[in-house]
């Protein structure tokens, strides 16, 4: 009995390990919704000069996290974190590649100000990787994933 409880056990941890590390799905739900469309647009370029569309991302991820907090445990709040800390850079990467595919033209660059396009993007990510910062004293294994995707 205490072996298979064992197992049991093991089982269902495993399982609540990998939903929490799956909870990003759900995050960035409303975040696509919120910025996509804007994310390293013309608008994004020329308007929003203090990073606001990241600012949007880091504050929806803290309100999550609030939830996060309350509901999870803190090592599964830690493995979620993991997983949020690459979701956020794929989600990045992810608008910065889709609007380079969408761009057609051989004479024309993708922005009307390439140093100001990588002004902006230099600015999103570190509004993004001081979030996780700001989190990593009370998740001592977030540092090391924050360094290896901010890389």
């Amino acid at each position: 009995l205490d072996e298979q409880s064992a197992v049991l056990l093991g089982l269902y941890s495993g399982d609540a390990v990998f939903a929490a590390q799956k909870v990003h799905i759900y995050i960035f739900e409303p975040i696509e919704e919120a910025i996509a469309e804007e994310l390293f647009g013309d608008e994004w370029l020329e308007e929003l000069t203090n990073n606001e569309l990241a600012l949007t991302l880091v504050r929806t991820l803290e309100d999550f996290m609030g939830d996060l907090e309350i509901f999870l445990d803190e090592l599964m709040v830690g493995k979620t974190l993991d997983a949020l800390v690459t979701a956020t850079v794929n989600f990045y990467i992810k608008f910065l590649l889709i609007k380079s595919h969408n761009h057609s033209s051989n004479k024309k660059g993708i922005w009307s100000d390439n140093q100001r396009a990588l002004d902006r993007i230099r600015g999103d990510i570190s509004v993004m990787k001081e979030y996780f910062e700001s989190l990593a004293p009370s998740y001592p294994s977030l540092g090391r994933i924050i360094e290896s995707e901010f890389e």
